[in-house]
């Protein structure tokens, strides 16, 4: 199987026809995967919320027309503590009618076919009680929650193909060293893919790095940010990886980006 990964995106409000179809002018990267892995950072409602990160799911929509045949795994930001709890819930309720594949519980992996799909995140709640009701946080530190790996240990099958999705910082070289870690560990426990995401911009060329019979991405960038900040600076690439599971070959995509109508979109 060809898994497709892209970069994490951010939507907003869509005021044109560009921000409303943002991966138009790279449409044909997405025929050469079997399955689709998208972060979106931040949710679609139409509710006024005191969040900045709200989309009416124009631009996820998008994506699907131009592969209508090919599964989009969606994980997002479900944290009911700082989003608005019916906005989560707006996003579910338009994920479920459209079609993509989804889950809002890390301990509960997305089965499909035989792919097993665990999102972990990294936001610092554990120790409050409501928060841990919807999320699990994985943090990325020198200690790491054996129980994860115990629960991936347990969805472990022959033909299986484990994909691990986490929120992570590795911009510096002691955090790139600790999910390096955390990242074979998880391998060694069974996973085929630890995807990381949560880096504006590409973090070097360590990127990539087989392990064993695993995959490991340290980040892949924003392929889509409408929400972008002055007071950063965005590269002007980006990469989709695809990782055939059976022949363990990594192709890799360089995508340009520019800016358009301050939204950071993805161009050829």
């Amino acid at each position: 199987m060809r898994l497709l990964f892209l970069g994490t995106c951010t939507f907003g409000d869509a005021s044109s026809s560009i921000v409303r179809n943002p991966f138009t002018s790279i449409a044909e990267c997405f025929s050469i995967g079997d399955i689709i892995f998208l972060n979106m950072n931040g949710i679609i409602s139409h509710r006024k919320s005191r969040g900045k990160f709200i989309s009416d799911g124009s631009q996820l929509l998008s994506l699907k027309k131009i592969v209508p045949q090919i599964p989009i795994v969606v994980t997002f930001k479900n944290d009911k503590l700082t989003l608005c709890d019916e906005g989560v819930k707006d996003t579910e309720r338009f994920l479920s009618k459209h079609g993509f594949v989804f889950s809002t519980s890390s301990l509960k992996p997305i089965l499909y076919g035989n792919l097993c799909i665990f999102d972990f995140t990294s936001m610092d709640l554990m120790k409050n009680p409501d928060a841990v009701k919807h999320t699990i946080p994985l943090h990325i530190t020198t200690r790491l929650d054996g129980l994860l790996l115990e629960i991936i240990k347990s969805y472990v099958k022959p033909i299986r193909k484990i994909v691990i999705i986490v929120k992570t910082d590795t911009g510096s070289i002691v955090k790139h060293m600790l999910f390096k870690g955390i990242s074979e560990r998880m391998i060694d426990c069974g996973a085929s893919v630890v995807f990381g995401y949560g880096n504006h911009n590409l973090v070097g060329v360590n990127n990539y790095k087989k392990y064993k019979n695993g995959l490991i991405i340290a980040s892949l960038g924003d392929l889509v940010n409408c929400n972008l900040d002055s007071s950063k600076h965005y590269g002007s690439t980006t990469e989709i990886c695809r990782y055939n599971t059976l022949s363990k070959d990594v192709d890799v995509l360089k995508i340009n980006r520019v800016i358009v109508e301050d939204c950071l979109l993805p161009s050829i």
